[in-house]
């Protein structure tokens, strides 16, 4: 009987604990990124054409979503088109935005599909993976 009494207290204490926890994890920042769809066309204009053309201003920039999200495996790619003004004429940019997603961490990585701008920096984005 007296082992009973003693037990009580603590798997109280365990719930307690044990309901704290769930309550906070929702909350935490790392799931609340994964649920987080991602906006391709904002991707595009903060991320990515800032990478590939430095010196374009971004006011001048049209963007549009040219090929819905498609998931493959854990990579899931959508395709962008802009345009904007150059020194001379008025260009166009394609890419393949490509984001691998496992658990909270996503990363990028950009396949210039065309781009009819004669001026092209040296972009990682187009090589390598990189956490956004």
């Amino acid at each position: 009987m007296k082992a009973d009494i003693a037990v009580a207290p603590r798997l109280r204490f365990a719930a307690i604990g044990l309901g704290a926890v769930l309550s906070i994890l929702p909350l935490s920042p790392a799931v609340a990124d994964t649920a987080s769809p991602v906006d391709y066309v904002e991707l595009f204009k903060t991320k990515i054409m800032p990478c590939l053309h430095p010196t374009v201003k971004m006011d001048s920039v049209a963007v549009e979503l040219r090929k819905e999200p498609a998931t493959s495996g854990d990579i899931t790619t959508a395709r962008v088109e802009a345009f904007y003004a150059g020194l001379i004429k008025k260009n166009s940019l394609q890419v393949d935005i490509m984001v691998r997603q496992s658990g909270s961490i996503r990363q990028l990585q950009v396949k210039v599909l065309s781009d009819t701008s004669m001026l092209h920096g040296s972009c990682e984005l187009t090589t390598n993976w990189k956490d956004f």
